[in-house]
Parts: structure tokens; C-alpha cells; sequence
């Protein structure tokens, strides 16, 4: 009867009683190690240990961890990994580089227990916010977007109000988050390139000039 839930992108995590009240907060992204959010949880079958991700950026930094609900310790299981997710055949599932791996898990240990193998790849994943797309039914059966499914390329286009289109960048890419400057002379967007986050473009559509705004490990959108 419990939910345990992300409240903001630059957030921790919450919890509040399923028939509604008042929510509390259990975790705090600390900011002096770099974490930028807590996301994803998961409640293990003792209702009192939870799974989830604590985010950084390049997200090779995010960690897998478990919180205790009654003493709020948080403790890492896996360094570099994303959405973890615990399966009753004893094994923790997490994301990394477009992969889903599992790692042996002791359930009374709390406890990683081996070394990792990958279970399947091509999986997409959303860097932005450490998502995977990738789920397991109680029964075992792995379910997942592959990622050359999630890499669809387009064209930018802007549409007048009478539905006329016109094509602004004519070669396709991963174009996200469009916005045009206050005088309508340029407009930013960030491409997403495979297996890496975004980074933010200007284009000069006058000129047909584009400029990179940004070049790091870490999002920019």
C-alpha cells in the first residue's frame, strides 16, 4: 500500500500511502558527489528495501543502489549502471551502454554476489534521464525496445497556420526540444547521436549555418 515515486528531475525520491495523505520525502540527490536525481525505484519483496538509481553525468558515473526504508542507509550495488531491477530467480538487472546485464543477487544478504553478464543488446535507452526501455513479468520474460527502433531519423520542419510545410533542415537526424530565438532568426535544438546523450545546436536558417553549442560526456538539451 505503499508508492514510492521521483517528484522532480532534479529531485529525490518520495513516499506516500496509496489510499492518499501526506508525502514524505526519503532521499536527497547529494550534489557534492555529483548526483543530480534519485530515479527509478523498485520495492524488493521485503516492503522494506528499495532499488534505484542515483543519476550522474556522463551517466557512466550513475549508480544502481538499495535505501532502507526504516534506517534511510542507501548503499551501492552496481557503479556505472542504470534502473536496476530485481528478479525473483536472485538477480539484479540494470542498464549500460544500450545493454541489459544481470548480476547475482542474495535477497536475505542484500547483496551483489558475482560478476555481471549481459543478457541482451541493441536495447534503447534515454541518457537524458537514464531510462531503458526493457521490463520482466514475475515469470521471467524479458520484454524490451530494441534500439536501432528508438534511433529514427527526421527531418525539422516548421508549419504555417493555413498547414503548409516547410523543410528547415533537409538531411535527417535525432533532432529534439526545437526553439526558436525571440527575434525568430535562429533556432536551437539538440541532436542525439547512438549511445550518447544530446548536445545543443544553433542554426542559422538564413545562412544554413549550423554551430555546436556544446561538446561533453554529460546532457545538454
Amino acid at each position: 500500500g505503499t508508492i514510492v515515486y521521483s517528484e522532480s528531475y532534479q529531485g529525490g525520491l518520495w513516499r506516500v500511502s496509496a489510499p492518499g495523505g501526506d508525502a514524505r520525502e526519503l532521499t536527497k540527490p547529494d550534489s557534492t558527489t555529483g548526483e543530480l536525481a534519485h530515479w527509478w525505484p523498485q520495492l524488493l519483496p521485503d516492503g522494506r528495501h528499495i532499488i534505484f538509481t542515483a543519476y550522474r553525468t556522463p551517466v557512466s558515473r550513475a549508480t544502481v543502489e538499495i535505501l532502507d526504508l526504516k534506517t534511510g542507509k542507501r548503499r551501492v550495488l552496481v557503479e556505472g549502471g542504470l534502473m536496476g531491477r530485481y528478479v525473483s530467480s536472485g538477480y539484479l538487472l540494470f542498464a549500460r551502454d544500450e545493454s541489459v546485464l544481470a548480476v547475482p543477487f542474495d535477497l536475505g544478504r542484500l547483496a551483489v554476489t558475482g560478476a555481471a553478464v549481459v543478457v541482451v543488446d541493441d536495447v534503447a535507452m534515454n541518457f537524458s534521464d537514464g531510462f531503458a526501455a526493457f521490463d520482466i513479468s514475475p515469470g521471467g520474460t524479458l520484454a524490451y525496445l530494441p534500439s536501432a527502433m528508438a534511433r529514427s531519423r527526421y527531418l525539422l520542419v516548421e508549419v504555417d497556420r493555413r498547414g503548409i510545410e516547410r523543410t528547415i533542415l533537409p538531411t535527417p537526424e535525432r533532432y529534439n526540444h526545437p526553439r526558436w530565438s525571440p527575434d525568430q532568426r535562429r533556432l536551437a535544438f539538440d541532436i542525439a547521436a547512438a549511445r550518447s546523450p544530446e548536445d545543443v545546436w544553433v542554426l542559422d536558417p538564413a545562412r544554413g549555418t549550423r554551430t555546436r553549442i556544446t561538446s561533453e560526456p554529460s546532457s545538454d538539451f
